[in-house]
């Protein structure tokens, strides 16, 4: 009998055993406001004050599992726990009493909500935090006991512990409470005050251009609710397009009243994607609300680009955010230009650039155009990527020296970009490009004595992070040709060290 009673148990441990094998894996923890406390009627209904009831909102597009989750009320004075679903961006309906509404309640759970003020706190069924209402369990942000609005969240993606972020319901929905009385709130059901969720918006300063000339794309957003980061990818025809620069606007920063890191480039340096990003460096972090420009992104239409339309689009894997994650933008734009050539005037040809007889000079020849009271005009790329005018002629050739107002102060071993233009009076042709270099001479010798020594770094330390927007700017020290005296021109002098020149 005692065999046959061991042998059972051995038998009935291998059922066990293998039942666990079979059991559903444990679920998987859930996302921060995968799931929010949407709705609280913590004042109950003008029937009832027991007419509490609490809202769920799922953020995601997938159908969440409720079971083992809870609802701490004052840090577990009192917690509620749920069973059962939410649909994917659908509401969960907790009820203090099946008649506090008219809607059928998901479950059915006694409340004690206490009119001065409770902190909600929901956490998945691996107790992880998920959402957070008042947590520092002072008077509910909104609501009223007097008339029993409910407290309603303006945005399921902005945290629950913002103030700003609830506001009292207006109702207007057609549910009823437990005498047949009018809710002011809605449950299951949008909330009065829901807000837009937000826009981003792509225009460009102009929409039809000619090569050789600049658009400027902005970036802008509309019914922001605590945006503190975001991040763009910008694509766009490699062909048609040439980068040139991006510049952060006043909507994050607050007009520079709050510290940014903003930043821009081409993706692994390669024309074709810009990226993008800025965020709030500040402590404690916050967000902004409202609307405001982001940031602009300037181009360049390429030379020979043809007279077609093209575009830049926000990319989808771009997004926005507050300091409790991102926030739910829909969809992403693009902005369409024209590129033409309206110009009547031919184009120079054969234009060339090499160095002039004198050292620190570059001379530039090209083939006359037929016609009338023809010129030339010559311009020279500057730091900011962007074209000065060196001169008007009627000569089929340019001097690029000191004399040259805008231009000259040619450092050694870098490469000059012009363009010349023909002009008959009125109109400007398409603009030929070219490449000019002086190697005659030693990039970091800005004094030019023809030697790199401690005058040469003098110059540098007395303007140091000087830039070219102020009068007297040592253009000679900016051997990086940057617009600022920083740490690239030192590298500059650092390479050519001690060197002389023959």
């Amino acid at each position: 009998m005692i065999k046959k009673l061991s042998a059972f148990l051995v038998i009935l441990s291998m059922v066990v055993f293998s039942s666990d094998i079979f059991l559903s894996p444990p679920a998987m923890a859930a996302n921060s406001m995968d799931v929010v406390i949407n709705e609280i009627a913590w004042a109950g209904s003008t029937d009832n004050s027991l007419d509490e009831w609490i809202e769920l909102y799922n953020n995601t597009t997938s159908v969440i599992d409720l079971t083992n989750w809870t609802i701490e009320d004052d840090s577990g004075a009192q917690t509620y726990a749920l069973t059962g679903i939410v649909p994917a961006r659908g509401y969960f309906l907790l009820e203090s009493r099946e008649s506090a509404t008219s809607i059928a309640a998901d479950q059915v759970r006694v409340l004690s909500l206490s009119n001065n003020g409770d902190s909600l706190v929901l956490k998945d069924s691996g107790s992880n935090v998920i959402d957070t209402v008042n947590s520092g369990s002072t008077a509910w942000f909104t609501g009223s006991a007097t008339t029993h609005a409910t407290m309603e969240r303006l945005s399921t993606n902005v945290s629950g512990d913002l103030q700003t972020n609830w506001q009292s319901s207006s109702g207007g929905g057609t549910a009823t409470s437990s005498s047949g009385g009018s809710i002011l709130g809605t449950p299951k059901a949008s909330n009065s005050g829901i807000i837009p969720e937000p826009q981003i918006l792509l225009t460009a300063d102009n929409t039809e251009v000619s090569p050789g000339e600049q658009i400027i794309f902005s970036v802008t957003v509309t019914d922001a609710i605590d945006l503190s980061n975001y991040g763009f990818d910008m694509t766009y025809d490699a062909s048609k397009l040439q980068y040139i620069e991006s510049t952060e606007k006043a909507f994050l920063n607050e007009s520079g009243t709050v510290t940014t890191s903003f930043q821009s480039g081409l993706e692994n340096g390669d024309e074709g994607v810009v990226v993008v990003g800025n965020a709030r460096t500040i402590t404690p972090l916050t967000g902004v609300s409202g609307d405001g420009e982001l940031f602009t992104v300037t181009f360049e239409v390429v030379d020979g680009a043809s007279a077609v339309s093209s575009s830049v689009t926000i990319a989808s894997s771009s997004f926005l955010s507050s300091p409790t994650g991102n926030i739910s933008v829909t969809s992403w734009p693009s902005s369409t230009f024209a590129i033409t050539e309206t110009s009547t005037v031919t184009t120079v040809s054969n234009l060339q650039a090499n160095p002039g007889t004198d050292r620190y000079s570059i001379a530039l020849a090209w083939d006359a155009v037929s016609g009338t009271e023809i010129s030339y005009k010559v311009y020279r790329r500057n730091p900011h990527d962007t074209f000065d005018l060196l001169g008007t002629t009627a000569l089929l050739n340019f001097l690029d020296n000191d004399s040259v107002a805008n231009g000259g102060n040619i450092i050694p071993n870098f490469d000059y970009e012009y363009r010349v233009t023909t002009y008959n009076g009125i109109e400007e042709s398409v603009p030929a490009l070219v490449t000019g270099t002086d190697i005659r001479g030693l990039k970091g010798d800005n004094t030019r004595s023809d030697r790199v020594d401690g005058h040469d770094l003098e110059n540098i330390a007395k303007s140091w992070t000087v830039d070219d927007s102020q009068t007297n700017f040592p253009v000679l020290a900016d051997t990086s040709f940057d617009g600022t005296i920083s740490g690239n021109d030192l590298i500059d002098l650092a390479v050519t060290w001690a060197k002389t020149y023959p």
